[in-house]
């Protein structure tokens, strides 16, 4: 249960913000996130990936408005970042190879590989609490969530008869992405 003298309440229990006395608003922060992936060979044999990322999460915007129109009734509002992470890998092989049979030299081997992806979750809310008695307080509180998820693969082998980009005999690309938007409702109640 929320402590009633936490903006926060919006989100763990509106009823505690009935016993809210004086407006406020605060900014929070929870957690600062570094963090790093490593794939061992995850673009081949002896070739690895790496990716690294700062992030913040969750954090919360929220306020109380008290004391409306000199009643008992007080007004929540809050912005939450629920869920945030970003990766972004890319990573580049080249080198002489023996790809096409029946050569008598080697070929340029140059290959490219991109991923990204991005996964947001927010919530904007407003709330309504009344005290009821000295004790109980009761509360309410409707969310719009969004939530986005976009994802970006690249792939591509190219090979050419030397180093020049003039003499390009082939090439292989894979591509794929998917970029994904959902708005939702929820709403919630709580006592206190």
């Amino acid at each position: 249960m929320a402590n009633w003298f936490d903006n926060s309440a919006i989100f763990y229990n509106p009823g505690a913000n009935a016993f809210v006395t004086d407006s406020s608003i605060s900014l929070s922060s929870s957690t600062y996130l570094y963090s790093e992936t490593y794939l061992r060979e995850g673009a081949g044999p002896n070739s690895s990936l790496f990716s690294s990322s700062v992030e913040t999460i969750p954090s919360i915007f929220s306020g109380v408005l008290t004391n409306l129109d000199k009643s008992d009734i007080t007004l929540s509002y809050g912005l939450l970042n629920i869920n945030s992470s970003r990766y972004n890998i890319n990573k580049q092989e080249r080198g002489m190879v023996d790809v096409i049979p029946n050569r008598s030299e080697s070929q340029f081997y140059l290959g490219d590989y991109s991923y990204k992806s991005k996964y947001l979750e927010d919530w904007a809310g407003l709330g309504l609490s009344k005290q009821m008695n000295a004790n109980f307080g009761i509360g309410g509180t409707v969310f719009i969530t969004s939530y986005v998820h976009d994802y970006y693969e690249r792939n591509e082998a190219r090979i050419f008869s030397d180093q020049s980009a003039n003499s390009i005999l082939a090439v292989n690309t894979f591509y794929d992405e998917l970029e994904f938007r959902h708005i939702g409702m929820l709403a919630k109640i709580g006592l206190a």
